[in-house]
């Protein structure tokens, strides 16, 4: 699918690429909300040239992070985690008016910002724990063991 003209792009493989006209950052990054990472980067690294070297395997997008010039906090990674809560909740909450009014939950849903790390190290890991069980590799630079 076309997708336009672009001074740059770096891709570090499937749904996880970057590309940009003069300013315009564009992103796609499973994982991470297109609006969010594209402000965290242009808030940490200010400049496209030190976008692009930062995009790698080491990039983590943090859950939150405070944005200085605003004063603000910010959504890092615009990803969220998840907990169920299957337990029957039950009291009153009061509004910040002062408003208090009775809640009864068979079950909920807590939502929380998370971060997002770039690495797929811990998806092969695990990937390689669920088909082979202890495995060992070993190259010139890395030996790795798993139990």
């Amino acid at each position: 699918e076309y997708e336009g003209d672009y001074d740059y792009f770096k891709t570090l493989g499937a749904k996880r690429y970057i590309m940009n006209n003069g300013d315009d950052l564009k992103i796609t990054i499973a994982g991470v909300g297109k609006e969010a990472g594209k402000k965290y980067l242009k808030y940490k690294y200010k400049n496209m040239k030190d976008i692009y070297l930062a995009f790698d395997e080491d990039l983590v997008f943090p859950a939150t992070y405070e944005n200085k010039d605003t004063g603000k906090i910010e959504k890092g990674s615009g990803k969220m985690t998840h907990t169920y809560i299957d337990i029957e909740t039950k009291g009153k909450v009061t509004d910040y008016l002062g408003n208090v009014a009775d809640y009864h939950e068979l079950s909920s849903i807590h939502l929380e910002n998370t971060s997002y790390s770039l690495s797929l190290a811990q998806i092969y890991i695990d990937y390689i724990r669920n088909i082979k069980g202890d495995y060992l590799w070993q190259n010139k630079n890395t030996t790795l063991l798993l139990k």
